[in-house]
């Protein structure tokens, strides 16, 4: 439960008044996360009311500079704006109007070859999910799929068995396949990311991780249980190459 200041009493106090939110109702506006499309004539005062409300994280995609001609209907940039992107115009009125607001600015379009590009963050209560199942199917590989929202937030962890039941290789049934894509739709969920474990080895691809990612559009992240440490790593793969890593989680 969120430990509310004395100014954020303040800021919220008409939310809280409601009987419809109240402290509770902030607290899931607070933890809420939101990817806005576009900062033009809709994404601009969508993006102040959200700041406003107190959205806790708020990323704005946008591949366009600020022009002369836009102040007239897209509020939130200023004439000073004019030539910048207008994710940067934006994130300063974001911060202004509510300093707590996390923004992630995307200086880019948005479509199907990018839309997992965006950073994936997967909260704890997922992560030591992970971990668990990791460690009771330990010494086999463990695996599964992170599903989340179209703003890379992982939300649940989807558990598949290893059908090769392999210490250094996992596959999925495609039943399950199908069952995960299934359930992901059911709750608007997107698959974000494939992981599997390693129980003796590093948190990156192996010869045969690289060899069996057929997927450029989602993640693969890999958890190393290596000397008892956990350590978590994403990957995108592109033709059996790494181009783009995250760290998750680093206990080596």
């Amino acid at each position: 439960m969120i430990d509310f200041t004395e100014e954020q009493i303040q800021r919220y106090s008409r939310h809280i008044l409601l009987q419809d939110v109240g402290v509770e109702g902030q607290e899931k506006i607070m933890n809420a996360r939101v990817l806005v499309v576009g900062a033009g004539g809709l994404g601009a005062p969508v993006s102040l009311y959200l700041a406003a409300a107190g959205i806790g994280r708020i990323g704005i995609v946008d591949a366009d500079v600020v022009d002369l001609s836009n102040l007239q209907r897209q509020v939130i940039h200023f004439t000073k704006d004019v030539g910048l992107p207008k994710v940067e115009s934006a994130k300063e009125k974001i911060l202004a109007i509510n300093p707590d607001v996390k923004v992630d600015t995307y200086h880019e379009f948005l479509y199907s070859g990018n839309a997992l590009d965006i950073k994936m963050t997967i909260n704890d209560d997922v992560i030591q999910q992970i971990i668990r199942q990791a460690e009771k199917d330990a010494p086999e590989e463990s695996c599964g799929y992170l599903l989340g929202t179209a703003d890379g937030q992982v939300t649940e962890n989807y558990w598949m068995e290893n059908i090769d039941h392999s210490e250094e290789h996992f596959s999925f049934a495609p039943k399950d396949q199908f069952a995960a894509l299934k359930y992901a739709r059911s709750k608007n969920l997107k698959i974000l990311a494939n992981w599997h474990s390693h129980p003796a080895s590093p948190s990156r691809p192996s010869q045969e991780d690289l060899r069996l990612a057929n997927d450029p559009t989602i993640r693969y992240a890999i958890l190393s249980l290596l000397d008892g440490k956990h350590n978590l790593n994403s990957f995108r793969i592109v033709d059996g190459q790494v181009v783009d890593k995250e760290i998750h989680l680093a206990n080596g």
